[in-house]
């Protein structure tokens, strides 16, 4: 079996909702994303794609305002940060997948093959696809868990560092860190934890703590 979906490009203003404020005019960014056209996905029969039951599970407001807490502690701090092009840093790995190009995407070696549906392996878990945020998810885990965060019991996408005290909260793309300012032997914790991450995960410059699930 084989899935066959399309490309689309799209356009937004991150957020919009917010009141046009002079305060808020540097947070409405216009962003351009290319996704996966999960809306209509064929098999190689033609017939509608049935997926996996994969399902992500990203961290909820409880545990992202116990985060929260934990960094208003005395000699404690938080920050938060987010993934760049997050989904596009994990594979995909379900049901081999293939995409369609608009047209003018095309790469110009293919004019004049007499092309008319080409298609090529989606080798990312671009966002979109039904199954993109559990790979995603997936990743971070693993990345993760290979310098020491452990998962907290029954909350998802929650993790804490034993050595550093710090916990960590991962949404989607957001990412939100809270731990002691230093600790004997490390003068800047904060900064030990997130290179904990970003040694596996790309992600923007952590900035004090502002809109985050919302």
């Amino acid at each position: 079996p084989v899935h066959v979906g399309d490309i689309l490009e799209t356009c937004t203003q991150k957020h919009d909702e917010l009141p046009d404020a002079p305060e808020n005019q540097e947070k409405k960014k216009y962003k351009g994303r290319v996704v996966y056209g999960g809306h209509r996905v064929r098999d190689q029969t033609g017939q509608a794609a049935l997926f996996q039951e994969y399902h992500s599970c990203p961290a909820g407001v409880t545990s992202s305002r116990a985060c929260d807490f934990y960094g208003m502690l005395p000699g404690h701090d938080g920050e938060q940060s987010d993934a760049d092009m997050a989904y596009c840093q994990s594979y995909f790995k379900g049901t081999p997948t293939f995409v369609r190009l608009p047209r003018h995407r095309w790469p110009k070696e293919w004019d004049g093959k007499g092309y008319y549906d080409p298609v090529c392996p989606l080798e990312l878990a671009l966002y979109g696809h039904t199954e993109s945020g559990y790979y995603w998810e997936e990743h971070c885990d693993q990345k993760l868990r290979l310098e020491g965060f452990v998962p907290i019991t029954e909350w998802p996408g929650s993790y804490w560092h034993p050595k550093h005290k710090a916990m960590v909260i991962v949404h989607v793309d957001d990412f939100k860190v809270s731990a002691p300012k230093s600790l004997p032997g490390v003068k800047d914790n904060m900064k030990a934890t997130w290179d904990f991450i970003r040694k596996h995960i790309e992600i923007c410059d952590p900035e004090p703590p502002g809109m985050f699930l919302g």
